[in-house]
């Protein structure tokens, strides 16, 4: 983008002139500009932050069908897919977004009749309490990710854990360590060694950020 909207805004007139001359229809409604930041098909994108995002009332309306399901036991398939649909098409601009819609579509499995009412789980509702939390926090997607990796080796970052006894974990003279709560040891509900590694993860993500 040149460095004067001036310059931009004659480049946008000279384009809308040379589509009237040649009759190519422009949809007056929808031409926005010249400007760092436009709405393209329902996303927000920003070349100041090099980043793509959901606008404000896309937002507004996602908190208003939140409202509308938070104290239901249960909705039609229709209604549900309407749901996956809309926040899958967020899950463009949330990056986390994604997992947190496979309840959601399990839900609607062997479920042949639109007007069909689908008891709505606890699952459900943890999952919808997670978009309010993206919505809120990681709403945005940049443009261009960086090619360059680093490795545990590199960071000099390390996690493990235990089954049963604890986790621990360091980052550089770093380093922390803790004793698993009885509910979060290997073999209680819900617990597997694969959680217990992510656990270790985020605590290291959240020790050392």
């Amino acid at each position: 983008m040149p460095p004067f909207d001036s310059t931009c805004q004659q480049s946008l007139t000279n384009m809308l002139s040379t589509f009237e001359t040649i009759n190519i229809p422009i949809a007056q409604g929808k031409t926005q500009g010249p400007s760092q930041v436009l709405e393209f098909m329902g996303i927000l994108l920003d070349t100041i932050k090099m980043q793509a995002r959901l606008p404000a009332d896309k937002i507004e309306r996602l908190h208003a069908i939140f409202g509308q399901f938070q104290h239901r036991k249960s909705c039609t398939l229709k209604e549900l897919q309407s749901l996956i649909g809309t926040l899958n098409f967020a899950c463009k601009v949330v990056p986390p977004g994604r997992p947190f819609l496979q309840r959601m579509v399990a839900l609607t499995r062997n479920v042949k009749k639109q007007h069909h009412h689908i008891k709505l789980n606890s699952g459900f509702f943890q999952d919808l309490q997670m978009w309010k939390e993206f919505l809120l926090n990681w709403n945005g997607a940049n443009f261009f990710l960086s090619s360059e990796w680093h490795d545990s080796n590199t960071l000099d970052m390390h996690t493990d854990a235990s089954g049963t006894l604890g986790f621990g974990g360091i980052f550089g003279t770093k380093w922390f360590q803790g004793r698993w709560k009885p509910h979060q040891k290997l073999g209680q509900p819900g617990i597997s060694i694969s959680w217990q590694e992510l656990f270790a993860i985020v605590v290291a993500c959240q020790t050392v950020a």
